[in-house]
């Protein structure tokens, strides 16, 4: 099909051509008040034309362009001469041999010196058609590389995000393990059930490898893993604050981007604090942006701690960068009552691997406040 597509535009050219020329015969001997058939301006227009489109048909035909491309430059310019005196006796062997059949303006002379009257414009025109085909050559080349190269950048970008997650993913154990290890001889059953939850947390991130993105309800759930390990840590000193919207649910998120700012909000909150900490984690869409919100309560007496970019969040935001160069925002800010904000801004777009419609939060066995599906929350053992 595409072959074809490509004769019915070089008939359609080489057509157009020969009916521009008749036309504008025509209308010069009308001007000069000279009367000529129809048939004598129409038998040269299209005899040449034709003849130029199996040329050229040829050229392309045989990829005359393409194997010429990369020899040097001398023997493209010896070639295409070669050819151009070759494609001129074609040329003018069809002038000849239709001329003395038909009789339609017959021609006079040897072929040899009609070969040379004509070939000064037969080179011309040859000329003219290897531009036009370098041309096309040259712009399919520059497609085709830059395909190639947006391929290239697809794959450069999935192997740093696959660096980074292998990156984060020691760093969140390591620390969970450090947790666990303090608990070991004080608390042996509390220990014992945040093992079990770190492998059901594993378990997860394991299935969801491979996947730089996931719905925003599929990283709800990896976060409640991770909550709960440190709920069984830190008892009754973390409050949870979960408020997603339902419109966000299936929205996309990059794969565990909420886990390290929930770390940190936690590192620098319940972590540092005598008292309990609430931690709170919104979900929701703004316009054409999907907003995600961590924030931790801090000191009550209005002392605050300067913020601490750590791993994670450097990871965070190498992480956004590659996904959303130039479409994100990653803001923390301190709050003048304590604690801090962390706030992400990203594009707003359906998970492609979520499709199909998810249990609601009383089938999930979740309570459901104003109309929100994982609303507003808080969770003390």
């Amino acid at each position: 099909m595409k072959r074809l597509r490509g004769i019915a535009i070089v008939v359609a050219i080489w057509s157009a051509e020969a009916l521009t020329w008749a036309l504008q015969q025509v209308i010069y001997n009308s001007a000069a008040g000279q009367h000529t058939p129809l048939g004598d301006v129409l038998y040269p227009a299209f005899k040449a034309a034709g003849s130029w489109c199996l040329i050229t048909l040829a050229l392309i035909g045989f990829r005359v362009i393409p194997r010429l491309r990369d020899r040097p430059l001398p023997v493209v310019l010896g070639a295409h001469l070669a050819l151009a005196l070759f494609t001129s006796g074609i040329d003018v062997g069809i002038d000849f041999v239709l001329g003395r059949i038909t009789g339609l303006m017959p021609l006079t002379g040897s072929f040899a010196a009609m070969y040379f009257r004509q070939s000064g414009f037969n080179i011309f025109i040859y000329a003219l058609v290897v531009a036009v085909l370098h041309v096309l050559d040259a712009s399919r080349i520059a497609r085709a590389r830059a395909v190639h190269a947006m391929a290239l950048q697809g794959q450069l970008s999935e192997a740093r995000l696959e660096v980074l997650k292998m990156q984060l993913q020691p760093h969140f154990l390591f620390n969970t393990l450090h947790a666990m290890a303090s608990l070991v001889h004080d608390d042996p059953d509390a220990a014992e059930r945040m093992i079990l939850r770190l492998g059901d947390l594993l378990r997860a991130a394991v299935d969801q490898a491979g996947r730089p993105v996931i719905s925003v309800a599929e990283e709800i759930d990896l976060l409640k893993a991770y909550l709960d390990i440190q709920q069984i840590r830190f008892r009754d000193r973390l409050l949870i604050a979960l408020d997603v919207a339902s419109a966000a649910e299936r929205a996309s998120v990059p794969n565990m981007i909420l886990q390290p700012l929930v770390e940190n909000a936690i590192k620098h909150g319940a972590a540092r604090q005598l008292g309990s900490t609430r931690i709170g984690v919104a979900v929701r869409r703004s316009g054409e942006d999907l907003i995600l919100e961590v924030s931790n309560t801090g000191d009550p007496t209005g002392v605050m701690a300067a913020l601490v970019e750590g791993v994670g969040m450097r990871n965070t935001k190498a992480r956004l960068a590659e996904l959303y160069p130039g479409r994100h925002a990653f803001t923390m800010v301190l709050r003048p009552e304590g604690g801090a904000l962390a706030t992400i801004r990203i594009p707003f777009s359906l998970d492609q691997d979520d499709e199909s419609p998810r249990p609601s939060g009383e089938e999930r066995g979740e309570p459901v406040i104003a109309g929100r599906l994982s609303a507003l929350r808080e969770v003390a053992p």
